[in-house]
């Protein structure tokens, strides 16, 4: 009778528990898995907690129409006999556990690998227990049957904790934080204030007292204490364990009063290895030579002996290197290329390995490159996220040691760049608006010329020196270049599309020295054989008669050598020409104006249109003008046209 009543109780209180074990398991599957967002999921995790709590409330005040009674079964235990409420209650098991394990099976399909794992030992372990189920409602149903339920739940408990412990299904750290240790200081409290009153209990005063200091000398200690049973239990049951926050909290401590750069790299690897333990830890620093990146230093060392077991130095120009600066955020070696993972192979680091990048203003300034952890676990998002907190944090402190006077010249060179950006476009503005004056004016030059040219054209039908002869030839060819020049210049704003021809460049340099002889200065002129180039011959003379005159007045004092270069360039594919004096050479604050409409250096004669107009000409063929100048050297003009297709 005493076995009976007994069991009867124990049954009461496992079926009180078991009216919630299937929306726990819900419950439990929906935080795994983090489904717990989803609407439906929310409302149906509701409703089961309702339904539960109904169930629990029935077999504790209604228990007849729930359990009618216990069974004795086997010889040796207890079976309920259900009730009508019973089935219900079945019903309501199924129907919860089915479409939990439909939820872990929809996630395990879209997992990715490391999680797909955790949630397969999940899928095996919830399958056994409630295989164990199935197995004690065959007894319910006077299906007699061994024991099989009790080993089930023993296999059930053993595959959760290898796959807590193994492959970091949940955070065990919480179930320590808040169970074992809360327990632990609250016996230890609870026995201490019990002895101490049960050995102080004569004397009031003295208890009282005892009391009173045990109670202020717990409300102080009882935290930290419960950190440090914390700490060791983590330390001693979970495998691999560090504490991410002091990690971190260590890194900034000790890099607060680094001032190498090179240290620093090894601070943080020292650091790793120390709290995160890898079986192997490679430090990449570069080396400067007056404030510039020369070399990379591979160096691996033991950070318990100090002892250096590899220092190896690679130049910028190695593939290796070239392929690793090009990296500025955390890689694994395996998604890198072939030649990389070759080198770090060859060092013993496996594919899995993981490389953390930290760069500055200058570039690669540092990578460390951690092979597998002692504990073997592969790296969890949590971990990335740390890495990635760390680099941001070296990050920093790694531009504070950037010199001032580097990011001021690299913010002027950003400046400088938007305000050539500007200045092209003000040019550009500035051309269009001089080709449109320049027509105006061209058609009321023309005129005149024309009128002249008749004049000069009649003098040959009457008698006259050869003297005259010679000065009407002269004047009609330079009145008919100055024709040629205002009819190109009529031609260069016009919206018109030009009609380009084949030309080869040399013949037009040819014509254009023909018009403006050498005066007071040599001419050298080597022209190489070089393919045609599309444009307009009367636009291309303008461009290299302004060029020649340009040279013409940078020598008339001191007179000097014009030369003229032509050449193709298989490269660029290019028909380059560089026009060369010997004359005076362009001030450094001016060359960047040269192209500017109406500057000029020349007060007297010049106009500042020339250039212009030169460089306008040249970038409607998609060429290129450049120009490098000494002064009191002389000045180079070069050319660059691409070749008639």
């Amino acid at each position: 009778l005493i076995s009976y009543n007994l069991n009867k109780w124990v049954d009461i209180y496992l079926y009180s528990g078991a009216a919630f074990a299937p929306i726990f398991f819900f419950h439990a599957i929906l935080e795994v898995t983090k489904q717990r967002t989803n609407k439906f999921n929310r409302i149906y995790l509701k409703t089961g907690y309702l339904i539960s709590f109904f169930f629990f409330i029935i077999n504790l005040f209604y228990r007849n129409i729930f359990i009618w009674g216990i069974d004795h079964r086997l010889s040796f235990r207890y079976i309920a006999i259900p009730g009508p409420f019973w089935y219900l209650y079945i019903l309501f098991f199924i129907v919860v556990t089915t479409y939990a394990l439909i939820v872990l099976y929809g996630v395990t399909l879209k997992a990715r690998t490391l999680e797909k794992n955790k949630f397969i030992y999940l899928s095996i372990a919830y399958t056994t227990v409630i295989l164990a189920a199935c197995f004690y409602l065959l007894l319910v149903f006077n299906i007699e049957t061994p024991p099989i339920d009790n080993f089930l739940v023993v296999i059930y408990s053993l595959l959760m904790v290898y796959a807590i412990t193994k492959v970091d299904l949940m955070d065990i750290r919480l179930v320590i934080k808040k169970i074992p240790s809360i327990v632990i200081i609250s016996i230890i409290v609870f026995f201490s204030l019990a002895f101490t009153i049960y050995f102080t209990i004569t004397n009031f005063i003295l208890c009282l007292f005892l009391a009173s200091f045990l109670g202020l000398f717990w409300a102080f200690f009882a935290k930290p204490f419960q950190e440090f049973l914390i700490t060791r239990a983590k330390r001693k049951f979970i495998k691999g364990y560090y504490d991410a926050d002091l990690v971190f909290k260590n890194i900034s401590k000790k890099l607060a009063k680094e001032n190498d750069r090179s240290k620093m790299f090894r601070t943080v690897a020292q650091v790793f290895d120390k709290q995160m333990q890898f079986e192997k830890i490679v430090t990449v620093i570069a080396l400067r030579d007056k404030d510039q990146i020369t070399q990379y230093l591979l160096l691996e060392e033991d950070f318990d002996t100090q002892k250096i077991s590899l220092e190896k130095k690679y130049s910028l120009d190695d593939p290796v290197m070239q392929i690793l600066t090009k990296q500025i955020t955390p890689f694994y070696l395996k998604d890198t290329e072939k030649e990389m993972q070759k080198f770090f192979v060859g060092y013993g680091f496996p594919e899995n390995t993981f490389c953390l990048p930290f760069a500055s203003l200058d570039g690669l300034e540092g990578m460390i490159i951690l092979g597998e952890r002692s504990c073997g676990k592969v790296l969890k998002e949590s971990e990335l996220e740390l890495f990635n907190t760390i680099i941001s944090h070296v990050s920093a402190l790694l531009y504070k040691y950037t010199s001032v006077e580097k990011v001021r010249k690299q913010f002027e060179a950003n400046q400088k760049q938007l305000y050539e950006t500007e200045v092209q476009l003000v040019r550009a503005e500035k051309i269009a608006s001089l080709v449109r004056t320049t027509q105006e004016c061209q058609h009321e030059i023309r005129t005149p010329i024309n009128a002249i040219k008749l004049w000069l054209d009649g003098l040959s039908e009457h008698p006259s020196t050869e003297e005259i002869e010679e000065f009407r030839k002269v004047a009609v060819k330079h009145i008919n270049r100055l024709l040629y020049v205002v009819d190109s210049s009529l031609s260069l704003g016009s919206n018109k599309e030009k009609k380009l021809t084949k030309l080869n460049i040399n013949e037009v340099i040819e014509e254009a020295t023909d018009l403006i002889p050498p005066s007071g200065y040599s001419l050298v002129k080597k022209l190489e054989t070089v393919p045609d180039i599309l444009g307009v011959k009367a636009e291309l003379i303008s461009v290299f008669l302004n060029c020649i005159s340009n040279a013409k007045k940078a020598m008339e004092k001191s007179g000097g050598t014009l030369t003229i270069k032509s050449f193709f360039d298989e490269n660029s594919q290019n028909v380059i020409v560089k026009i060369t004096d010997t004359g005076a050479g362009i001030a450094p604050e001016n060359l960047g104006r040269i192209w500017e409409p109406y500057f000029t250096t020349d007060k007297t004669y010049g106009h500042g249109l020339g250039l212009s107009i030169v460089h306008q000409i040249v970038q409607s063929y998609k060429g290129i003008v450049q120009v490098e100048s000494v002064l009191k050297k002389g000045t180079t003009f070069t050319l660059k046209f691409p070749t008639a297709k």
